[in-house]
């Protein structure tokens, strides 16, 4: 009885491990994140993959480096530091467990990578990245880049409010504040972004159609912010 048991448990281990295939990517990746760091879920491990990552560090790269499925929502509003650009190129969120990646696919905030580290009571703490990264990073630089001149707030805390300093980040100047989420009528789903990604010429926006291929290089998924952040109106 017990060997019948035991083989029959090896066997359902064999058969799981058979049926887990590899994530497939199409031709054309850019850029490859190192084992295990593909999937950065804390500000420091995202700082960690653009330090691995060979230069210079475009937005393209850093999302072709990504582990995929790729779990993502769009926005067409334009109410941000990093608005989207147009209807046609919207603001993209990355959800990775507890950090969420932002990028626009083209105009000013086609230059920045945005990150948001969840933290309790629907707060978090943000940080930016300006693109592309070349020569020497200092991860301070994620969150220099967004203090105000009194050295006491950041840009993020004028929309996000109730902000305070994020004393257990160590690498830098932090702050966390309100977590917000796009509204609903805003929000762009996977299926538009794809008919937007065949749609975009690459004669007329090169920059933009690339990143709408390092987004679907390989398999995504839709997600969404939860229901119970607040939004901006």
């Amino acid at each position: 009885m017990y060997k019948s048991l035991l083989l029959a448990s090896l066997l359902g281990i064999s058969c799981a491990e058979e049926a887990a295939e590899p994530i497939v990517f199409e031709a054309g990746r850019t850029c490859t994140a190192p084992e295990g760091m593909g999937r950065p879920t804390t500000i420091k491990g995202v700082l960690d993959l653009i330090d691995a990552l060979p230069r210079p560090v475009t937005v393209e790269c850093f999302i072709d480096s990504l582990d995929r499925p790729l779990a993502m929502v769009g926005s067409t509003s334009v109410f941000s530091a990093q608005p989207a650009f147009s209807d046609e190129a919207p603001r993209i969120f990355a959800v990775n467990d507890t950090l969420i990646i932002s990028w626009v696919p083209d105009g000013d905030g086609g230059k920045l990578l945005e990150f948001a580290e969840e933290r309790p009571f629907s707060r978090s703490v943000k940080a930016e990245v300006v693109m592309p990264v070349e020569g020497e990073f200092k991860y301070s630089d994620a969150f220099d880049h967004l203090i105000q001149d009194d050295q006491a707030t950041s840009t993020c805390g004028i929309c996000h409010g109730q902000e305070t300093r994020a004393m257990d980040i160590d690498y830098g100047v932090a702050f966390e504040s309100l977590a917000l989420r796009p509204r609903d009528l805003d929000q762009v789903n996977v299926t538009r972004m794809r008919e937007l990604k065949e749609a975009c010429d690459p004669a007329q926006t090169p920059e933009r159609c690339k990143i709408w291929n390092a987004m679907f290089r390989g398999p995504v998924e839709d997600t969404d912010f939860g229901r119970s952040l607040p939004t901006f109106f």
